[in-house]
């Protein structure tokens, strides 16, 4: 079955029977984005790759699509949701490209649940979009409180930006990257230990570690 998108052919995997773990699905997804019909292929269900995929068409994940796997996924354009797993912990990433321009933690199952540790997904994250001229990460909002309580590092190049209500709780630390975010808006917890390489504007703001300036709490 075949539809059309703003003049793009749009095929979905279940379409195409490339679907179901574990069997690894990496030949039947190389064979479907060899087609020149195919612009964009629709991810709509769990799908293991175990060898390499390389591409530059675009992967749109939908509600419960996600690659599983040990093998390489190569120079994809992703468009997905930014509050949805789309990568197994297993599965590399080499310079991917996201369809906004940045990439979402919890697109390598990083979780906002304030007692998950997000270390290892978080590390995971910086090497894949390390390899992207597409250097930013963006933590999704929504009263969502990320814990980090081993050591990150994330390249000195990548932005780090934050949705309203994206905290990150830093028990360990947090080293490199660029902090993006509003100077009125808390994005760390207190007594977070953060090493950043910089900041995208003139100065820190203590606003980031949850002071109100409002001469009623204590902001010590």
């Amino acid at each position: 079955q075949r539809v059309f998108d703003g003049g793009n052919s749009v095929y979905r995997a279940s379409w195409l029977n490339i679907t179901g773990a574990p069997t690894d699905k990496a030949a039947l997804v190389n064979i479907a984005l060899a087609n020149s019909a195919i612009k964009t292929l629709e991810i709509d269900a769990d799908i293991t790759i175990n060898s390499a995929v390389t591409t530059t068409k675009t992967l749109k994940f939908l509600n419960g699509g996600i690659f599983n796997g040990t093998g390489t996924l190569t120079t994809p354009k992703i468009d997905a949701d930014y509050n949805q797993q789309i990568f197994g912990s297993s599965l590399v990433v080499v310079n991917p490209k996201s369809a906004t321009g940045k990439f979402s933690a919890q697109w390598w199952g990083v979780v906002a649940d304030g007692a998950t540790d997000n270390t290892a997904n978080l590390n995971m994250v910086n090497t894949a979009v390390a390899t992207s001229y597409q250097k930013n990460i963006i933590f999704p909002g929504g009263q969502l409180n990320y814990l980090i309580s081993g050591t990150v590092t994330i390249a000195s190049s990548i932005t780090l930006s934050f949705e309203e209500g994206a905290i990150l709780n830093v028990t360990g630390s947090l080293n490199g990257g660029i902090i993006d975010a509003p100077y009125t808006q808390q994005i760390f917890a207190v007594y977070s230990i953060i090493n950043p390489t910089g900041f995208r504007g003139e100065w820190l703001s203590v606003r980031w570690f949850g002071a109100k300036g409002d001469n009623s709490n204590n902001d010590q």
